[in-house]
């Protein structure tokens, strides 16, 4: 994300002055959440799969009446771990919510998709594709502000994060979290959800970038974002899109 980011902004020529470096710092710190919620994902899912491993080599030790004995087992510190990849995760979106008052001129500064696209709406219009996009993706980072917000500040709603547990029929149930007085009151196995949250808040810095580098970008020039295949993709520097020159739209002198 910061390479790429890096590259596109050195590319692209601007209607009006872009402070790159800024921006480039700015997508650093971004980068730096997103670490920190990875390592978090990798440290919780490597308990998770350490006790799966073991339950379905040994079992579980159960007293003569088949009840499970305790101590049934479970992820070491998984409340604490949640807690801090949540924080982590609401301050990458603060960030990414902040990238747009760096290419457009905003009264304010927002910390959710929801409000930003509101004023995105106001300052360019609804119909384009950079408000377009912050709007249609508000309810997914709402969903991660929520379980955030609810855990450090539980009220008639309350984030749950549940370890390891046997139901009401006999299967255990993975670690899992949910929003209880929330709609969806579904349990969500946390380590899959971890990982989801850090490739979605990676994408969305991504196409934030992009949609924002479009929106901004010379008219003059016909830039045209490529996207590298998989294949083509250089592990050390792991770049899946640049802006390049669209040379058929160029005019030639004769």
């Amino acid at each position: 994300m910061l390479l790429q980011g890096h590259e596109i902004l050195e590319a692209t020529a601007f209607v009006r002055e872009i402070n790159k470096e800024i921006i480039t710092k700015h997508l650093h710190s971004c980068k730096e959440m997103l670490l920190a919620c990875e390592g978090i994902a990798k440290r919780v899912a490597e308990r998770i799969d350490n006790i799966v491993h073991d339950i379905n080599k040994r079992g579980i030790s159960k007293d003569s009446q088949g009840r499970a004995l305790n101590p049934f087992p479970q992820v070491q510190d998984l409340d604490t771990d949640c807690g801090m990849f949540l924080i982590q995760a609401n301050r990458a979106i603060k960030l990414i919510c902040e990238l747009p008052g760096y290419f457009i001129e905003l009264d304010e500064l927002d910390t959710n998709f929801e409000h930003l696209g509101n004023r995105l709406e106001k300052a360019i219009g609804d119909n384009v594709p950079l408000t377009r996009f912050v709007k249609e993706n508000a309810p997914a980072v709402r969903n991660l502000i929520d379980l955030r917000n609810f855990h450090e500040h539980p009220k008639k709603k309350k984030t749950v994060i549940q370890n390891f547990q046997v139901m009401p029929h006999g299967e255990i149930q993975v670690p899992s979290w949910w929003i209880v007085g929330a709609a969806d009151q579904e349990a969500h196995p946390i380590k899959e959800e971890m990982f989801s949250a850090v490739d979605f808040l990676m994408q969305a810095a991504e196409a934030m970038l992009l949609h924002l580098v479009i929106h901004c970008m010379s008219k003059e020039i016909p830039f045209i974002v490529e996207v590298i295949p998989d294949e083509r993709v250089n592990p050390e520097n792991p770049i899946k899109y640049r802006m390049s020159i669209d040379i058929t739209k160029l005019k030639m002198a004769p």
